[in-house]
């Protein structure tokens, strides 16, 4: 698959990578130089795929008073109130990109002899803010993915989202989302009875196609036909039978897609989904909770994240909480033609190991709970690596998994985590705004092993009278040539809507078969008028 930018369209975009720009907003306040006097410098920004808070930090020169020895603060004021909302921009001439989205989280002022003073700003993203509170309660959500909505539908959030501090959230849905789903569509489907509708549907479609088709053939192809008011009487019974299986069978059928809408309704009605329980439909009712204890919307986030091995991170404003490494897509192919200046490729075997396996236990049962995940990646071009973690495995205890799925999951986050720690990447290139983390990059034209696929989890972006304008970027790498797969637990809520799909196919083939049943009397009837000359439909019409 092609990488989705390539570097040659960078340097059109980019001017070549000539003369580096950067601009800081304050409150959607710019800071101008040619109309403040103020200039930015020392811009050092970082962001992470992982857990941590995305930081940045800059220095505002041209505040500060040679003859008076003093910080003109009245000038400088509005550009460094702590927790106002800061966007920067970098790129090359009149190309720039938002890289950085958060708030001033501190300010620091600094002389010494000798030295250009300054005011250091620095700035965290809508992290920093989530880290700040702690709660014990009781959400309203049933499942972490609507917990995590909640919390971000805040008052406290929607105003940060008002004023800027991050601009979007894409969060997707957990699995004991789709897990709570599942078990309430199977009792929605079970209450409906869609099974038995689709054997009854079934089995007045063989009732139409054996009385209609099968034995008023027989009676004509095997010279069974006495007369031909005979043969109109068995014409007219089989008619009759076929209307009436075939009316039994669209009943059934009908029925069916009842209950198909019943339960696609009964889909949005799924506590911690879309609203209630089913009134009515036995094992809709659910005591799931989620619940904040002495945490911090933070750490409640991590820990869902943690539980269900997604991501948890900030790029640009925008707040990620989805499936870890779901977005497969190369962002770029990278070599030493790419402005690279420096690059350390390191793989390491330490810690790798075939197999994760989480456990707890059910105290009512007095049961073990467990959950397990092989772990296959190619860890190198020899025989050897494979045979050193071919029996390695590692038991984890998790006292809050409550079921082997919970288990499963737990023991997906913990394996990726071990593989991805195999390989490594840290580079360093002429500054590049568009690499972002939670992207993939590929090393190429540098040989094997060194070419790879790694995951970006770090990007850093520094420009100053000393360097210029550089990126420097950490990778990781669950295995050579990308490869790295792992099987995990856990029912989702397409094995339900895939037999309720079943279910509807059985529907289906049973008005197939009633099609065919009909189709066989029309023939029968075609005869019947070959017999009698013509004739035969005035019969049956008399018989009927």
């Amino acid at each position: 698959m092609a990488a989705q930018i390539a570097f040659e369209n960078l340097k059109k975009e980019y001017d070549n990578f000539r003369n580096p720009v950067v601009i800081v907003s304050v409150e959607d306040k710019e800071i101008d130089k040619s109309k403040t006097g103020l200039m930015i410098g020392d811009l050092d920004i970082e962001s992470t795929s992982g857990f941590e808070a995305g930081i940045a930090s800059f220095v505002i020169y041209g505040a500060y008073n040679t003859n008076t020895c003093a910080f003109e603060y009245k000038r400088v004021k509005k550009y460094i109130m702590l927790g106002a909302q800061v966007s920067i921009c970098i790129g090359y001439g009149s190309s720039v990109k938002e890289v950085f989205c958060g708030f001033i989280s501190h300010v620091n002022f600094f002389f010494q002899e000798g030295e250009n003073p300054g005011i250091r700003v620095s700035c965290m993203d809508i992290k920093g803010i989530m880290m700040a509170n702690c709660y014990s309660k009781q959400l309203m959500a049933m499942n972490y993915s609507e917990g995590v909505k909640e919390i971000f539908n805040s008052e406290t959030y929607t105003e940060m989202k008002t004023r800027g501090v991050f601009k979007s959230l894409d969060i997707s849905d957990t699995p004991d989302k789709e897990d709570l789903a599942s078990g309430l569509l199977g009792s929605v489907a079970d209450a409906a009875g869609v099974g038995d509708l689709a054997d009854t549907a079934m089995d007045a479609a063989s009732a139409a196609s054996g009385s209609a088709a099968g034995e008023l053939a027989d009676s004509l192809t095997g010279g069974a036909v006495s007369s031909v008011t005979n043969t109109a009487s068995q014409v007219g019974s089989a008619v009759d039978a076929a209307k009436n299986a075939a009316d039994t069978a669209t009943d059934a059928a009908n029925a069916a897609k009842n209950a198909s809408a019943q339960l696609s309704q009964a889909a949005g009605n799924i506590p911690g989904v879309g609203g209630v329980a089913v009134p009515g439909v036995p094992g809709t009712a659910t005591d799931k909770t989620v619940e904040m204890v002495a945490e911090s919307d933070y750490e409640f986030v991590v820990k869902a994240a943690k539980k269900y091995n997604f991501d948890f991170f900030v790029s640009a404003g925008n707040v990620y909480f989805r499936k870890a490494k779901e977005f497969k897509d190369v962002l770029i192919e990278l070599s030493p033609a790419t402005g690279m200046r420096n690059v350390d490729v390191e793989y390491n075997v330490t810690g790798q190991v075939s197999k994760v396996e989480v456990r707890s236990t059910n105290v009512g049962k007095a049961e073990q709970i467990a959950g397990s995940v092989k772990i296959s990646n190619k860890l190198s071009k020899g025989r050897y690596a494979s045979k050193l973690v071919k029996d390695a495995s590692v038991v984890y205890i998790d006292p809050t998994a409550d079921s082997k799925k919970e288990a499963g999951y737990r023991a997906a986050y913990l394996a990726e985590d071990i593989a991805y720690r195999y390989g490594t990447l840290e580079a360093e290139f002429i500054g590049i705004p568009d690499l972002v983390v939670g992207r993939y990059v590929k090393l190429v034209n540098m040989g094997d092993p060194v070419n790879n696929l790694f995951y970006i989890v770090s990007v850093r972006h520094i420009l100053n009278s000393e360097m210029g304008f550089v990126t420097r970027i950490s990778a990781k790498a669950a295995g050579l040539g990308g490869s790295y797969s792992a099987g995990s637990g856990g029912g989702l809520l397409g094995g339900a809507l895939g037999a309720l799909g079943d279910v509807m196919d059985t529907v289906d083939s049973a008005m197939d078969t009633i099609d065919s049943a009909m189709d066989a009397v029309d023939d029968a009837m075609d005869q019947l008028d070959d017999l009698t000359g013509g004739v035969g439909g005035d019969i049956i019409g008399q018989i009927l």
